[in-house]
């Protein structure tokens, strides 16, 4: 067996565990004006809402030089998470610059410009966002030019829901009485958390104690 050099390796390593990145976004034309858009819900990650009635916030950032060009934004939505699914377009309005966010220190950089639009959904909705510097310029895709995956929102009701299982025994049925159990601060959000022991005999010798213990059901039935 002749053992596979660094190179070679390296080749293997990448090839089987490294999935392919996507490729960077092409260049921006010679004299296209600079602008960015950030969102909430955010673009490139899964959002949980109680309901499904979202308000979405873009906050766009231009060239100083362009700050009051009439720039347009744009939300592309499907009510399915699926991609291939048909595409509906809301148009997001300028918020008056008197109900923009107050800072407590002087902006640095762009000139940031505002913008907000209401959507209601069922129980998923897939979404991005494109813009323009107004009704005369093309539209710029923000997945293009910044290489941002599409935004995901899914309806989670029970985020506000009291947690009805306050004991281990009500989420495991039969728990085995031999274990002694606590629940304990999670860091998570909306998640619970205990901790369990059970009593072992001490070892002789050199050799271990060891103790099979049947914990219990989860839910009061298997899962598959």
């Amino acid at each position: 067996m002749v053992a596979a050099t660094i190179e070679e390796f390296a080749e293997i390593f990448q090839a089987v565990y490294i999935p392919n990145q996507r490729p960077p976004p092409e260049p921006l034309p010679t004299g296209t004006i600079m602008a960015s858009v950030s969102t909430y819900p955010p673009l490139g990650q899964v959002t949980q809402l109680k309901t499904g009635d979202v308000h979405f916030v873009a906050v766009l950032e231009v060239d100083e030089n362009h700050a009051n060009s009439s720039w347009e934004v744009a939300l592309w939505y499907s009510d399915s998470p699926d991609e291939g699914k048909e595409w509906l377009e809301h148009r997001l309005h300028q918020s008056d610059t008197r109900r923009s966010p107050s800072y407590l220190q002087a902006l640095q950089g762009a000139p940031r410009l505002y913008y907000s639009g209401k959507l209601s959904f069922k129980s998923a909705m897939r979404f991005t966002v494109r813009f323009r510097a107004g009704p005369d310029h093309e539209w710029r895709w923000i997945r293009d030019e910044a290489g941002m995956g599409d935004g995901v929102v899914v309806i989670n009701d029970s985020l506000d829901k009291k947690d009805t299982h306050s004991k281990l025994p009500d989420l495991i049925r039969g728990l085995n009485p031999d274990f002694k159990w606590k629940s304990l601060t999670s860091q998570s959000p909306s998640t619970r958390l205990w901790s369990i022991e059970a009593p072992v005999d001490a070892a002789q010798g050199e050799e271990s104690r060891v103790v099979d213990l049947p914990l219990g059901v989860p839910w009061g039935g298997f899962l598959r």
